[in-house]
């Protein structure tokens, strides 16, 4: 630096020299120049001074700036370590926030979930009309969104704990319930747990009255009494445990579903006349049959079927010559078709063999119809029920036809009447028929054994004759 302003002096002293060549020394220039070496050395030095005073400054400044760095670093990496030390536990925390979140949401679930089930255990249960708060809060709970508070938790706790309690004891009292006819009544009730419900509506003070079973109505959370007559002997049963007189009460296992069928079943009488008119045709042949076959069976129950003793103690007294003996034998028990026969044999003692056989066929022969009295009668019946039956079917689908004609198929109780009736008929002519067949097979079959016990019988004595039994009364053989 030092050496280039030197040169750069010389050279502007030999550049001036040529203007002070006239006029001035060489002495004189020497030491203007001299002069102006001096004063820029001066100023070099000044400029050095200055140099180094701004150096030492900036040096100083550079220090200073060089220890502000190393502290910002030490500061940022102890910043850098507590944001990585806090971003840890932010993700620390924020999975333990998620993981209680989820666990909130999850007992949120199973809450409601019970609260849902308790809801829908008391909107069924006999016992709700006992506890109207517990079921007044359980339903708020179950529709609520807000997250359930531990008042809530413990009043699903307390109804569950207060239905166990209930549904394991008997508890009769007085009270408000709806009757059979749909009104407000108050009258003796009799819950046993959850699993069955009596009334019994009469005065106070009173015994008897109608009694029947009961269910819970959650639209006006009351206990209602179930549609339809209650049988006899269940009604009989009911009275008699609410007396204090039996320790027996019929119980509807299947949680009223029994009894909602009961309930809405027909009785015989609607059963009937959804069938239609062709119904009592049926029931008239099956009440005719239904004599006929009484009249059978008393008439062949009064005839012995076992008529070998009888035999034996003819052939005996036949063997013996007693024919006194024989024909009072067969005029005591005139009412076996086997006597009647063998009297007729005894009539034509002495005859030829065609003779007697012929008069022993011809008593068969009369004893027969006697036998099957009525027997094509109950045929006939048995063939025609299940026909009316069937006109019944027909009928029925004709008129569910001309329902579809007119109405259309958009409601299918239009079309139920004409359905019922087909269905009706035919159940009803085969329920008739079936019964009346088998009784005429039953009663053929035994008019068929008492027509063979004849001719065996019969063929006995002719054999017996032919053989020359009875002292000499047999005919000559031809």
């Amino acid at each position: 630096m030092n050496h280039t302003i030197f040169l750069v002096s010389l050279i502007v002293c030999f550049w001036t020299l040529p203007c002070f060549g006239k006029n001035q020394t060489w002495t004189e220039v020497s030491a203007r120049v001299q002069k102006e070496v001096n004063q820029i050395k001066l100023e070099t030095a000044e400029t050095k001074e200055i140099i180094k005073k701004e150096r030492a400054a900036l040096l100083q400044q550079l220090a200073r700036l060089k220890k502000a760095v190393l502290r910002e670093e030490k500061k940022f990496n102890r910043l850098k370590g507590q944001f990585e030390t806090l971003l840890k536990q932010e993700e620390k925390e924020r999975a333990q926030l998620e993981k209680e979140v989820q666990e909130t949401k999850s007992l949120e679930g199973i809450v409601r979930a019970v609260a849902r089930d308790a809801n829908k255990l008391f909107q069924n249960s006999l016992i709700s009309p006992e506890y109207p708060q517990y079921l007044q809060r359980i339903e708020r709970l179950s529709e609520a969104k807000q997250f359930p508070s531990f008042e809530d938790v413990q009043a699903i706790v307390e109804s569950l704990f207060a239905y166990m309690k209930a549904s394991g004891r008997i508890r009769q009292s007085r009270e408000e319930f709806i009757g059979p006819k749909g009104i407000r009544i108050r009258g003796e009730t009799l819950r046993v747990g959850d699993i069955v419900a009596f009334y019994r509506q009469n005065k106070d003070g009173e015994s008897g009255g109608s009694v029947g079973f009961l269910r819970y109505d959650p639209k006006q959370r009351l206990l209602a009494a179930y549609s339809g007559d209650t049988s006899w002997s269940v009604a009989r049963a009911i009275r008699k445990y609410l007396e204090g007189n039996s320790n027996v009460l019929p119980l509807d296992l299947s949680g009223g579903a029994i009894l909602e069928r009961l309930s809405h079943s027909k009785g015989i009488k609607e059963w009937l006349l959804s069938g239609g008119f062709l119904v009592w045709p049926i029931l008239l042949v099956g009440l005719t049959a239904f004599v006929l076959v009484l009249e059978r069976l008393f008439f062949l129950a009064r005839i012995k079927a076992d008529t070998d003793e009888i035999m034996q103690n003819f052939n005996s007294l036949f063997s013996q010559g007693l024919l006194d003996k024989c024909k009072e034998l067969s005029a005591t028990n005139d009412r076996v078709p086997v006597c009647k026969v063998l009297a007729a044999g005894l009539a034509h003692l002495g005859a030829g063999k065609d003779v007697l056989e012929n008069a022993l066929h011809e008593a068969i022969i009369k004893e027969i119809p006697r036998l099957e009295r009525f027997l094509p009668t109950l045929s006939v019946l048995g063939a025609i029920a299940p026909l009316m039956g069937l006109l019944g079917t027909v009928t029925g689908i004709i008129d569910t036809f001309q329902v579809i004609t007119f109405f259309g198929t958009s409601d299918p109780r239009m079309m139920s009447g004409g359905i019922s009736e087909a269905l009706v008929t035919t159940q009803l002519g085969l329920a008739v028929a079936i019964p009346i067949m088998l009784m005429h097979h039953f009663l053929e079959q035994k008019v068929d054994r008492l027509v063979a016990d004849m001719e065996e019988k019969s063929m006995t004595l002719t054999i017996s004759i032919m053989k020359g039994e009875g002292h000499g009364l047999a005919p000559e053989v031809k």
